[in-house]
């Protein structure tokens, strides 16, 4: 009790000295991009690294220079996927294969080093990016996908590279832990672990209004990107990300990815989306269990999202997603 009122001055004193540092940034980014624009320069610098970018971001020669690299048609849509299996001299033992769904507007590139380490592990390894994400097609509509549909393609990736009754670990980054939890909802026979990646709390859907006014800044930025602020910027990144791309992509193409107009268009699309799966995975988990089955597994049944049997689509009806077939940890 005698340390709380030196903590609260602490805390003042760091929202006193916090604040006028924010203001300075602010204002400094402001008049860095009015320069850039009114000279020319920044224009003058998208231009040059657009062209450049193109190079990186061009499918036919990502594919032929990544032979791991594919695309699966799900929806009429072209998503880009990624499926590693390791060498046979590090393959002795037998691995569930892992599937990583990305955080938000994250690609496989920004895990690239991840994807690598698990491989020669010894594990099977499946990364996708999501549409609007990547080298997967553009989001071709102004809404965001639903819940059904992202864990539709999420099947549709996974089933086409390993039989219908295979069983997945999941890891799950960022955003991607929610995608996770709602696909092992909707599939809890196909999950046999989870790993939750600095994962969201499902009470972030109560924050809807934040998140949606955070996307509309960057819908915002989207329109500014003939600017150059971004790509200036983003010029000091180049370490950072080449200690995540791993030795299958350069850190230019993440840099690429990370100046279109399309990533920060797609973030402004993730944020609906990321509010609806944590909604559905908190109501997943409130459903009380059945009397006389084993706790938090359900009748599959009455579940619009079901699987009516392997290799089908899924059904259409209102997004409900029944809890996983786990045990509640008691706390």
């Amino acid at each position: 009790c005698t340390k709380q009122p030196g903590m609260r001055i602490l805390s003042l004193l760091k929202l006193v000295l916090v604040i006028p540092l924010v203001i300075v940034a602010y204002i400094f980014f402001l008049l860095v991009w009015i320069f850039l624009t009114i000279t020319g320069i920044g224009p003058a610098i998208q231009y040059y690294f657009s062209q450049r970018d193109r190079k990186h971001l061009d499918r036919d020669v990502i594919q032929a220079s990544t032979k791991d690299l594919y695309f699966v048609s799900s929806r009429g849509n072209q998503l880009a996927v990624r499926f590693t299996t390791p060498t046979a001299e590090i393959c002795s033992l037998k691995h569930y294969p892992i599937c990583i769904p990305n955080g938000m507007a994250a690609t496989m590139t920004m895990i690239g080093k991840l994807h690598d380490g698990l491989v020669k592990q010894g594990f099977t390894v499946l990364t996708y990016d999501r549409l609007g994400t990547g080298f997967s097609d553009e989001n071709p509509s102004d809404k965001s996908p639903t819940v059904e549909e992202t864990v539709q393609d999420m099947e549709k990736v996974m089933s086409t590279f390993m039989p219908p009754d295979q069983q997945w670990i999941l890891l799950g980054p960022s955003m991607g832990s929610i995608v996770g939890q709602c696909y092992t909802a909707v599939f809890p026979h196909k999950v046999v672990g989870f790993l939750n990646m600095d994962g969201l709390p499902y009470p972030f859907h109560t924050k809807r209004k934040l998140f949606n006014f955070y996307g509309s800044i960057y819908r915002v930025e989207s329109t500014l990107v003939w600017t150059g602020l971004f790509r200036f910027f983003l010029c000091f990144a180049g370490g950072p990300f080449s200690k995540v791309s791993g030795d299958t992509f350069s850190a230019g193409v993440l840099l690429a990815q990370a100046n279109q107009r399309s990533f920060y268009r797609n973030v402004w699309l993730e944020m609906p989306l990321m509010m609806d799966c944590c909604a559905a995975a908190d109501a997943a988990q409130r459903l009380p269990a059945r009397p006389g089955s084993p706790a938090g597994r359900h009748s599959r049944a009455a579940d619009p999202l079901r699987r009516s049997g392997p290799g089908r689509r899924l059904a259409r009806g209102p997004i409900r997603v029944v809890r996983a077939g786990c045990r509640r940890r008691r706390r």
